[in-house]
């Protein structure tokens, strides 16, 4: 072969060489760029689907428990059973103003099941229930007494002024594995402090099912009723109270020593 030919057939093998090179790295950094720009920008702003409620409606719902409240019997009275696939159930019951935001009054008996190890601050509990923006709105508001022994009080502003000032409770019962969570609202917060009370003394176990220890739990606090009456009739606010159930500090007595 000449040796004209042989260079030319050398030289154009090695400018092939290097164009297949140079396309090769042009269609990997296209791909690249494809990457980035459909992963990077399609992908964060694509809407990621939220977890849709576990909690839903029990299908037959049937009242376990009974709570009378003729003080509010000009309300709508609701009773909710909601369920959850983990075996949670929730007994809700409320007592409403058409169109209002929030119940008038609440009352929630939660069974958990295997949705939760344990229960929260009480706080957060009546915040998220009443749809404030943070425990932060609930603050300590005395204690009162109930079958169930003292319960603390928080306090938190109501949406309007039939229902000023609200008060919300949390009893935890770990033995029973059972919570009792709600709070009642009005313009009178003495009122309201003693319709807390007389309803915690009022609500009542209707059917336990399967579940001894909240029957259990519900047989023994029966025991130690207060004076509220169980028929549900209307009660008015007490005067007097003691020390542990006023809903202000003690007043001291005496005199204080001095140094």
């Amino acid at each position: 072969m000449h040796p004209l030919l042989r260079n030319f057939g050398d030289e154009f093998n090695a400018v092939l060489v290097r164009l297949l090179a140079y396309a090769s790295g042009l269609a990997i950094l296209a791909l690249i760029a494809a990457d980035v720009v459909g992963g990077g920008v399609g992908g964060a702003a694509a809407p990621v689907p939220e977890p849709q409620a576990r909690w839903s409606a029990a299908v037959r719902p049937h009242a376990a428990f009974s709570l009378p409240l003729t003080e509010l019997n000009t309300k709508t009275i609701a009773y909710e059973i909601l369920r959850h696939p983990e075996g949670g159930r929730r007994d809700i019951l409320s007592w409403s103003e058409p169109g209002a935001a929030r119940p008038l009054a609440r009352v929630e008996i939660y069974r958990p099941g295997g949705e939760i190890a344990g229960f929260g601050p009480a706080a957060t509990a009546i915040a998220e229930r009443a749809g404030l923006s943070g425990p932060d709105r609930v603050q300590a508001a005395g204690v009162v007494g109930s079958k169930f022994g003292p319960v603390g009080l928080l306090g938190f502003d109501g949406d309007s002024p039939e229902a000023a000032q609200c008060l919300g409770f949390m009893l935890p019962f770990e033995s029973a594995r059972a919570a009792v969570t709600g709070w009642f609202c009005g313009a009178n917060a003495a009122a309201v402090r003693t319709l807390a009370a007389c309803a915690l003394d009022r609500l009542t176990l209707v059917a336990a099912g399967s579940d001894a220890r909240l029957a259990e739990l519900f047989a023994r606090a029966e025991l130690k009723r207060g004076a509220c009456a169980s028929s549900g009739q209307p009660v008015v606010a007490q005067a007097n109270a003691d020390w542990i159930t006023a809903p202000d500090a003690p007043q001291l007595r005496g005199r204080l020593a001095r140094d």
